[in-house]
Protein backbone atom coordinates (compact mmCIF):
# COMPACT_ATOMS: atom_id res chain seq x y z
CA UNK A 1 0.00 0.00 0.00
CA UNK A 2 1.41 3.41 -0.90
CA UNK A 3 1.60 6.28 1.16
CA UNK A 4 0.46 10.10 -0.07
CA UNK A 5 3.94 10.91 0.49
CA UNK A 6 4.71 8.26 -2.46
CA UNK A 7 1.57 9.54 -4.50
CA UNK A 8 2.95 13.02 -4.74
CA UNK A 9 5.31 14.20 -7.35
CA UNK A 10 7.60 16.68 -6.30
CA UNK A 11 6.96 19.88 -7.15
CA UNK A 12 8.36 23.36 -7.23
CA UNK A 13 5.12 25.93 -6.32
CA UNK A 14 4.60 29.35 -4.50
CA UNK A 15 2.48 29.31 -1.20
CA UNK A 16 1.15 32.51 0.01
CA UNK A 17 -0.56 33.48 2.49
CA UNK A 18 -2.58 36.80 2.80
CA UNK A 19 -2.91 39.44 5.64
CA UNK A 20 -6.82 38.30 6.62
CA UNK A 21 -5.54 34.28 6.67
CA UNK A 22 -6.10 33.21 3.36
CA UNK A 23 -3.56 30.56 2.02
CA UNK A 24 -2.84 28.43 -1.37
CA UNK A 25 -0.51 27.11 -3.73
CA UNK A 26 0.10 27.16 -7.00
CA UNK A 27 2.45 25.70 -9.53
CA UNK A 28 6.15 28.15 -9.40
CA UNK A 29 5.61 27.72 -13.35
CA UNK A 30 2.38 29.97 -13.39
CA UNK A 31 4.41 33.18 -13.00
CA UNK A 32 6.56 33.15 -15.81
CA UNK A 33 10.22 34.83 -15.97
CA UNK A 34 9.56 38.93 -17.54
CA UNK A 35 12.40 40.90 -18.38
CA UNK A 36 13.22 44.11 -16.02
CA UNK A 37 10.30 46.97 -16.22
CA UNK A 38 7.80 44.57 -16.60
CA UNK A 39 4.18 44.91 -15.52
CA UNK A 40 4.21 41.69 -12.96
CA UNK A 41 1.29 39.35 -12.65
CA UNK A 42 -1.10 39.43 -9.58
CA UNK A 43 0.22 36.84 -7.66
CA UNK A 44 -3.47 36.53 -5.01
CA UNK A 45 -6.76 37.66 -5.59
CA UNK A 46 -7.50 39.78 -2.22
CA UNK A 47 -10.55 41.75 -0.77
CA UNK A 48 -9.47 45.95 -0.23
CA UNK A 49 -9.01 45.49 3.28
CA UNK A 50 -6.59 42.61 2.35
CA UNK A 51 -2.74 41.97 1.15
CA UNK A 52 -0.59 39.15 0.71
CA UNK A 53 2.25 39.24 3.58
CA UNK A 54 3.94 35.92 2.72
CA UNK A 55 5.38 34.03 -0.48
CA UNK A 56 7.49 31.14 -0.15
CA UNK A 57 8.72 29.32 -3.23
CA UNK A 58 8.94 25.75 -2.10
CA UNK A 59 8.75 21.99 -3.15
CA UNK A 60 5.46 20.02 -2.43
CA UNK A 61 7.59 17.53 0.18
CA UNK A 62 8.90 20.51 1.78
CA UNK A 63 7.50 21.09 5.63
CA UNK A 64 5.65 24.57 6.33
CA UNK A 65 6.32 25.99 9.78
CA UNK A 66 3.71 28.47 10.82
CA UNK A 67 4.95 30.71 13.59
CA UNK A 68 2.63 32.70 15.89
CA UNK A 69 2.66 35.92 17.56
CA UNK A 70 2.12 33.91 20.47
CA UNK A 71 4.78 31.90 20.08
CA UNK A 72 3.85 28.95 18.78
CA UNK A 73 4.22 26.94 15.75
CA UNK A 74 2.81 24.54 13.99
CA UNK A 75 3.65 21.96 11.24
CA UNK A 76 2.21 21.61 7.38
CA UNK A 77 3.20 19.34 4.62
CA UNK A 78 3.03 21.39 1.33
CA UNK A 79 1.29 18.82 -0.42
CA UNK A 80 -1.67 18.94 2.05
CA UNK A 81 -2.29 22.70 1.07
CA UNK A 82 -4.82 22.07 -2.18
CA UNK A 83 -3.45 23.16 -5.24
CA UNK A 84 -4.89 25.67 -7.66
CA UNK A 85 -4.14 26.77 -10.92
CA UNK A 86 -5.65 29.88 -10.49
CA UNK A 87 -2.84 32.51 -9.30
CA UNK A 88 -5.74 34.78 -8.86
CA UNK A 89 -7.52 32.85 -6.22
CA UNK A 90 -8.47 33.88 -2.99
CA UNK A 91 -7.37 30.48 -0.87
CA UNK A 92 -8.82 29.08 2.12
CA UNK A 93 -8.40 30.08 5.30
CA UNK A 94 -5.19 29.15 7.26
CA UNK A 95 -7.43 27.90 10.25
CA UNK A 96 -8.88 25.08 8.29
CA UNK A 97 -5.46 23.61 8.68
CA UNK A 98 -3.58 24.85 11.71
CA UNK A 99 -5.35 25.55 15.35
CA UNK A 100 -5.58 29.05 14.98
CA UNK A 101 -8.23 31.86 16.53
CA UNK A 102 -7.53 35.05 14.47
CA UNK A 103 -9.75 36.94 17.12
CA UNK A 104 -6.72 36.11 19.58
CA UNK A 105 -3.48 35.57 17.35
CA UNK A 106 -2.57 35.44 13.95
CA UNK A 107 0.76 34.05 12.03
CA UNK A 108 3.49 36.25 11.61
CA UNK A 109 6.05 34.01 9.72
CA UNK A 110 6.02 30.91 7.85
CA UNK A 111 8.99 29.09 6.66
CA UNK A 112 9.90 25.81 4.19
CA UNK A 113 12.43 23.27 5.23
CA UNK A 114 13.00 19.99 2.83
CA UNK A 115 14.74 18.62 6.53
CA UNK A 116 14.15 19.16 10.25
CA UNK A 117 16.91 16.64 11.15
CA UNK A 118 20.11 18.57 9.99
CA UNK A 119 22.31 20.42 12.26
CA UNK A 120 20.92 23.61 11.31
CA UNK A 121 19.35 26.51 14.21
CA UNK A 122 15.90 27.80 14.11
CA UNK A 123 16.52 31.90 15.25
CA UNK A 124 13.35 33.76 16.73
CA UNK A 125 12.79 37.43 17.43
CA UNK A 126 10.29 39.44 19.52
CA UNK A 127 9.19 42.64 18.76
CA UNK A 128 10.82 43.95 22.19
CA UNK A 129 14.44 42.88 20.69
CA UNK A 130 14.59 39.62 22.22
CA UNK A 131 16.58 36.56 20.72
CA UNK A 132 16.86 33.15 20.82
CA UNK A 133 18.90 29.88 19.06
CA UNK A 134 17.35 26.54 19.01
CA UNK A 135 18.23 23.69 17.14
CA UNK A 136 15.59 22.86 13.85
CA UNK A 137 15.39 18.86 14.68
CA UNK A 138 13.65 19.90 18.47
CA UNK A 139 11.01 20.82 15.95
CA UNK A 140 10.93 17.36 13.88
CA UNK A 141 8.56 15.97 15.61
CA UNK A 142 5.74 19.10 16.24
CA UNK A 143 2.14 17.76 16.09
CA UNK A 144 -0.15 18.57 14.47
CA UNK A 145 -2.12 20.68 16.74
CA UNK A 146 0.96 23.14 17.68
CA UNK A 147 3.81 23.71 20.39
CA UNK A 148 5.19 26.90 22.15
CA UNK A 149 8.18 27.61 20.31
CA UNK A 150 9.00 30.39 22.73
CA UNK A 151 8.17 31.65 26.25
CA UNK A 152 7.22 35.24 25.74
CA UNK A 153 6.55 38.04 28.46
CA UNK A 154 2.58 38.77 28.13
CA UNK A 155 3.81 42.20 26.58
CA UNK A 156 5.90 41.12 23.75
CA UNK A 157 5.16 39.25 20.43
CA UNK A 158 7.01 37.08 18.18
CA UNK A 159 7.48 39.05 15.23
CA UNK A 160 10.05 36.87 12.73
CA UNK A 161 11.76 33.27 12.34
CA UNK A 162 14.78 32.24 10.17
CA UNK A 163 16.86 29.42 9.81
CA UNK A 164 20.68 29.48 9.85
CA UNK A 165 23.80 27.78 10.11
CA UNK A 166 26.25 28.41 12.95
CA UNK A 167 28.85 30.57 10.55
CA UNK A 168 25.65 32.94 9.02
CA UNK A 169 25.15 36.47 10.76
CA UNK A 170 22.02 37.86 12.42
CA UNK A 171 21.43 41.40 11.36
CA UNK A 172 18.16 42.91 13.61
CA UNK A 173 16.34 46.69 12.34
CA UNK A 174 14.14 48.36 14.09
CA UNK A 175 11.19 50.06 12.85
CA UNK A 176 13.45 53.49 13.06
CA UNK A 177 16.25 52.04 11.14
CA UNK A 178 18.84 51.22 13.97
CA UNK A 179 20.43 48.02 13.28
CA UNK A 180 22.77 45.16 14.92
CA UNK A 181 24.59 42.24 13.17
CA UNK A 182 26.31 39.57 15.66
CA UNK A 183 27.30 35.78 14.66
CA UNK A 184 24.75 32.83 15.13
CA UNK A 185 27.37 31.18 17.41
CA UNK A 186 27.42 33.98 20.13
CA UNK A 187 24.19 32.87 21.14
CA UNK A 188 23.20 30.09 23.26
CA UNK A 189 21.54 26.95 22.13
CA UNK A 190 18.41 26.99 24.13
CA UNK A 191 15.55 24.47 24.61
CA UNK A 192 12.29 24.87 23.04
CA UNK A 193 10.06 26.03 25.93
CA UNK A 194 12.65 28.16 27.66
CA UNK A 195 12.70 32.34 26.86
CA UNK A 196 14.90 34.42 25.09
CA UNK A 197 18.25 36.90 25.63
CA UNK A 198 18.68 40.79 25.02
CA UNK A 199 19.39 40.72 21.39
CA UNK A 200 18.90 44.94 21.15
CA UNK A 201 18.27 47.32 23.51
CA UNK A 202 15.15 49.44 22.33
CA UNK A 203 14.96 53.02 22.83
CA UNK A 204 11.45 54.50 24.21
CA UNK A 205 9.20 54.13 21.06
Amino acid sequence: QFTKAELVPHQEVAVTLSQRGYIKRVPASAYSSQRRGGRGKLAMGTRETDAVLHLLICDTHDTLLFFTRRGRVAPLLCYDLPSDSSRTARGVPISNFIPLDPRQDRVTTVLSTSSLKDGEALILATQRGEVKRSPLQMFSQVRSSGIIAMDLEAEDALISARIAREDDDILLVTEQGQAIRFHVAELRSASRTSGSVRGIRLEEG
